[in-house]
């Protein structure tokens, strides 16, 4: 957290939370908040981040969401990394082709060592390119880029 890293709020299982009853989503929701605000020594982050597993999300759960406090963050660039394993210049070129002002990139860092090995190689090809000169992108965390895109709609 000193660097800047931020924590989302991705619910205690990589499922998706669209068909549970609100009882097992709000008690999703703050087990794992417990967690974050451990993990930032006790004071929990200024913004509450939410990250819908398998990026699903319907009206019921965003309303669920939104009146604990959270605000929503989908990605848009995500090259399907935990399917294609492997191929972290695929991933890589997928994530630079794809990037554009105000993007947000996910790739996942699983337990499997293979997945983690694979996502750090790839961001080491992929950051240096979206930072050079002909790309021009900086790369920052969803607290910035949120003040960012509130301060200038």
């Amino acid at each position: 957290m000193e660097e800047g890293h931020e924590l989302a709020n991705h619910m205690t299982l990589d499922e998706p939370y669209t068909n549970r009853s609100e009882d097992e989503i709000i008690e999703s929701l703050d087990e794992t908040q417990k967690i974050i605000v451990e993990a930032h020594g006790g004071k929990g982050p200024a913004i509450k981040w939410y990250r819908a597993p398998h990026a699903r999300m319907n009206n019921r759960l965003r309303a669920i969401v939104e009146s604990k406090g959270y605000v929503s963050a989908l990605a848009d660039v995500h090259s399907n990394d935990p399917r294609i394993v492997c191929a972290p210049k695929f991933h890589a070129k997928y994530l630079c082709w794809f990037a554009q002002p105000g993007s947000i990139l996910l790739l996942h860092c699983a337990d499997k060592k293979l997945h983690r090995q694979q996502t750090n190689k790839a961001l080491r090809i992929a950051i240096p390119k979206l930072m050079s000169k002909s790309m021009g992108y900086k790369i920052v965390n969803l607290s910035q880029l949120h003040a960012e895109c509130t301060k200038n709609p």
